[in-house]
């Protein structure tokens, strides 16, 4: 009979080495990346501080730690920066709307739709009272799911019958 040799334990220790070094470097070289994209794009570090402000403010936390007069003028220019977005982000906005509004249609063309979709006044009263109820629960200040039932059959405490009654 031919004995199979053990696999080398060093083999394996090597291979998990190289594994756990490629990893590693592969994490260092990607923290790299994004530490010099959030140290020279502005925009990049405006749509870190809309997403994760407290990535944008270990950011600040670490400037203070090694340069406080630098850090203070990033952040003074940074501030401009994101006040200036802000102003461009109302006028898309407002450019949107406008758009919107050119493109409405008009109350007959509104009339001739819902006049053509519901044939069935079924139908019309059913799609009526489900709008009717999404409207009433657009309204409310809590949510449907926090209110408590009005129903007379109350399933969240339910009586048990007696003897007799199963009887």
């Amino acid at each position: 009979m031919i004995r199979k040799l053990p696999k080398s334990w060093v083999r394996f220790g090597l291979k998990v080495g190289i594994a756990g070094a490629v990893l590693e470097l592969t994490a260092l070289g990607g923290t790299y990346l994004f530490w010099k994209k959030l140290n020279t794009d502005q925009a990049f570090r405006y749509r870190i501080g809309s997403n994760y402000p407290a990535v944008l403010e270990g950011y600040y936390k670490i400037g203070d730690y090694w340069d406080p007069e630098k850090s203070l003028e990033s952040r003074k220019f940074d501030q401009e920066f994101f006040a200036k977005a802000v102003k461009d982000n109302t006028s898309f906005t407002t450019i949107g709307y406008v758009l919107m509004k050119l493109t409405e249609p008009t109350p007959e063309k509104l009339r001739e739709i819902h006049g053509t979709k519901y044939k069935d006044p079924e139908v019309r009263k059913r799609n009526e009272l489900i709008l009717k109820k999404l409207k009433e629960s657009a309204e409310r200040k809590d949510p449907v799911y926090l209110q408590q039932s009005t129903d007379s059959t109350n399933q969240s405490n339910p009586q048990q019958p007696t003897k007799r009654e199963i009887i």
